[in-house]
């Protein structure tokens, strides 16, 4: 698979990467990563999906340490609910899971929110990136619309 860079932050806590063959986008969360830098990437990623047309979302958490609140709960009332006006369901999403429990906890509860608003069985959680590609390249699970 050959990924390609779209954009990193300066502290190089944040990235957004292109496969496009796969039609798959990635975005890298490392580190404490702080609302500003959080909501900037999760806007580049839904300008990414309007231009390229991806329909599959990897979030790699693997290093991610910290994200507070205030970005969480941007990301369940305003990311979230703006991606399923505009795009709707037919995306898949999965997560390699952080290192950081608490983090984890996060994710599960924001995965809940996703399941909540619509995308039941369109997010799974991942320990390794192996995982997570292979479940996205099964037949079953490749969203209706997307280039793959």
């Amino acid at each position: 698979m050959d990924l390609q860079l779209l954009f990193e932050n300066d502290e190089k806590t944040t990235a957004l990467f292109i496969a496009e063959e796969e039609a798959l986008l990635t975005v890298r969360f490392s580190g404490a990563v702080e609302h500003e830098s959080y909501k900037a990437i999760l806007e580049k990623l839904y300008k990414a999906i309007t231009v390229y047309k991806c329909r599959k979302i990897v979030y790699n958490l693997k290093d991610l340490t910290y994200t507070d609140m205030q970005s969480r709960t941007w990301y369940a009332t305003n990311f979230l609910p703006r991606i399923i006006k505009t795009f709707g369901l037919v995306f898949r999403t999965a997560i390699i899971q952080s290192t950081n429990e608490d983090e984890n906890l996060s994710v599960e509860f924001l995965t809940k929110v996703g399941s909540n608003l619509g995308f039941k069985d369109s997010i799974r959680s991942f320990k390794t990136w192996e995982e997570a590609i292979h479940w996205l390249s099964l037949k079953d699970n490749i969203p209706a619309g997307s280039k793959k």
